[in-house]
């Protein structure tokens, strides 16, 4: 699984951030998205597969201007038994 940052130009209060944050959990592959540890950050966790674009596009037909400024490799059991830990 990954974590990645994006950077969300335009959001002004939480409706805003709400909209943005929706958009990013209704796509399939998203396992959670919620706020980064900025206002106009959002932190989405997917599966690796998902292109990170697809992540931004989203959050562009939101309305807001996106891009990514992070992204991590984040531990879960399913990596364990992808990458044949066991």
């Amino acid at each position: 699984m990954k974590k990645v940052t994006i950077k969300v130009d335009g959001m002004t209060g939480e409706s805003d951030r709400r909209a943005a944050n929706e958009a990013l959990n209704g796509l399939s592959g998203v396992v959670a998205a919620g706020d980064g540890a900025d206002f106009d950050e959002i932190d989405a966790y997917a599966g690796e597969r998902l292109a990170n674009k697809v992540m931004t596009d989203a959050v562009k037909s939101a309305g807001f201007p996106a891009y990514v400024i992070g992204e991590d490799y984040v531990y879960s059991p399913d990596n364990m038994f992808e990458n044949n830990f066991f």
